[in-house]
């Protein structure tokens, strides 16, 4: 059960706060779909992201148990997700646009191929990739572990309490929309439209990051892979 708390009360607290800006004038205000932060700020913000969500996510995995994991695996785990997440997300910002006429979501920082990733991924995703790599970790140590479905169907779960999370600091700390969803279900902050390709992409990042306990070489795969990864993400074309 102490696996589940921290994403338990980051929900209530992601929810209580969405709250809090829609009630309280000047809490978290909404820019509009149209807003783009300045671009001579991305760094700030890329430093601002992983100088709050680190700690916060570290926290997390601390209250839920000891962190047992080898270093250079975490690295591993971190770039694969970087190298796979955001083509992926590329590929289905562009299936909604041919399937409803509309993207799914657009980037408001620093966008790359016309909002549908952002360069701020060289950090977001592996981040994202390495917590989530140890919070698998956690699940699989357990007397009963969950099935790969299971701990995908987690991932759809994390996955859309950080995106609200990502949300609620960029417009509180920069005043813009990190992502925005154009369906308006949860307030453009995610959409639950976007559960099934989460699924998809929660069962493939589970046996990816399967995998990376059993790669021989774990550094020389997250070198290519932060490698790989970081130069896609510079070289896409900007919005």
């Amino acid at each position: 059960m102490r696996a589940y708390s921290w994403l338990i009360g980051t929900l209530i607290w992601s929810g209580g706060l969405g709250v809090a800006g829609r009630v309280l004038p000047g809490v978290v205000t909404d820019p509009g779909p149209g807003h783009r932060l300045q671009s001579g700020s991305t760094l700030q913000f890329a430093l601002a992201f992983v100088g709050f969500f680190l700690p916060l996510l570290v926290l997390g995995l601390r209250l839920a148990g000891p962190i047992d994991a080898m270093p250079a695996r975490i690295f591993a785990a971190a770039g694969v997700t970087l190298v796979v997440a955001a083509p992926f997300e590329v590929l289905v910002d562009r299936a909604f646009l041919v399937a409803l006429g509309e993207p799914g979501w657009v980037y408001r920082v620093a966008p790359l191929h016309g909002g549908a990733t952002s360069a701020i991924g060289v950090v977001m995703w592996p981040l994202y990739g390495a917590f989530v790599y140890l919070v698998q970790k956690r699940l699989k140590a357990r007397p009963s572990p969950p099935s790969v479905f299971a701990r995908s169907a987690l991932g759809v779960v994390e996955a859309t309490v950080l995106e609200v999370a990502a949300n609620l600091f960029s417009l509180t700390c920069f005043g813009t929309w990190f992502f925005y969803y154009t369906a308006p279900d949860v307030g453009h902050y995610t959409s639950f439209q976007v559960a099934p390709p989460y699924l998809v992409a929660g069962w493939v990042g589970t046996r990816l990051l399967d995998a990376v306990d059993h790669v021989r070489h774990p550094v020389r795969l997250g070198a290519a892979a932060w490698a790989i990864g970081a130069l896609g993400l510079a070289l896409s074309p900007a919005a």
